[in-house]
């Protein structure tokens, strides 16, 4: 399932045509699901209800990153009291079960 949220993601950047890279490398243990290079966005997707004190290392280290200008964070659960910003940075949280009612 986690699959189709990424062809999805996939779809809706090739329709707005924004160019992406997939599994984009940032650093060592920084592998980012997709970067957006001409705006400096990252998007990192997370099944299930994630680990908070995980996703916070996650976005700690990808927010970190000089590349990185933004991060948006797709979740198939919601997280309570994520931040809406790291190291100067915006986060955006997403979560699908909020949005859409879906559960994958």
């Amino acid at each position: 399932m986690e699959s189709q949220i990424y062809a999805e993601i996939a779809r809706v950047l090739e329709d707005a045509r924004i160019p992406y890279v997939r599994e984009f490398v940032l650093g060592p243990r920084s592998r980012i699901d997709f970067y957006c290079p001409s705006a400096g966005v990252g998007i990192e997707v997370k099944k299930g209800k994630p680990n908070r004190a995980a996703v916070t290392r996650q976005v700690t280290r990808y927010c970190g990153y000089a590349r990185i200008e933004g991060l948006i964070l797709v979740v198939e659960r919601s997280l309570v009291g994520h931040p809406s910003s790291c190291a100067g940075k915006p986060v955006c949280y997403v979560p699908l079960n909020k949005q859409w009612g879906l559960a994958l």
